[in-house]
């Protein structure tokens, strides 16, 4: 049997949490895993990482052969998604599942898988409960330049501290 579970580790502003219930709910997980696949990979596991660029979190990749599972993050732009709509984020999460999944699967060569008709699946479900939106080129390039002046006006660390300490010493 076929187990899959899709989660997230992330900041709580970039609202990927909320994004990846809203993409897991109405029986998705039921749908998914009542298909056939094959029987040599019986347990797939993605993460959604978006975090603070400044932690340097690297993507993780594990595939056990013994256990048949399959662990992997995807990675997310954590600037893009703090500014986007919810309906943004659940779209990108559906859009990043359908493009950065497949080739990962596909490197580790798991003979008797039938990965076409997971993304077929995949790609049902986003469809049938409307999930992916396109965006335009003109909003994506708005979420861009937003993205760049949320940058440029966020204080970085160093003088986040001088400030702290001067506050301090006028208080004296």
């Amino acid at each position: 049997m076929f187990r899959l579970l899709v989660t997230s580790d992330s900041n709580s502003e970039t609202g990927v949490a909320d994004a990846n219930l809203s993409l897991t709910a109405n029986g998705f997980y039921k749908f998914i895993e009542e298909q056939d696949y094959g029987n040599t990979l019986n347990s797939l596991v993605i993460i959604f990482m978006c975090r603070d660029p400044e932690l340097h979190f690297k993507q993780r990749i594990r595939y056990s052969r013994k256990k048949q599972k399959l662990y992997m993050d995807i990675m997310l732009d954590y600037q893009t998604f703090v500014i986007m709509t919810p309906e943004q984020r659940v779209s990108e999460l559906c859009k990043k599942l359908l493009t950065e999944m497949p080739p990962i699967v596909q490197k580790y060569k798991i003979t008797d898988f039938d990965l076409d008709k997971l993304i077929s699946n995949f790609s049902y479900w986003f469809n049938k409960y409307d999930l992916i939106i396109d965006l335009s080129d003109d909003l994506k390039n708005e979420l861009k330049l937003d993205c760049e002046k949320i940058e440029s006006e966020e204080p970085k660390p160093q003088e986040k501290r001088k400030s702290f300490f001067k506050r301090i010493l006028l208080r004296k």
